[in-house]
């Protein structure tokens, strides 16, 4: 099985975060800042 970490970015967090299935490992909410979302990809690489 691979793992690929995922972020997303949306206006609607409470779509993605149910606790129903699994949920996004980096999230970033609209309106963001370009240095979050920098920060969260540099990290999601990190788990590669």
């Amino acid at each position: 099985e691979v793992q690929v970490p995922i972020v997303f970015i949306t206006a609607y967090p409470e779509r993605l975060l149910t606790g129903e299935r699994p949920e996004p490992t980096f999230l970033v909410t609209k309106p963001f800042v370009p240095e979050t979302v920098r920060v969260a990809v540099s990290q999601a690489l990190l788990f590669t």
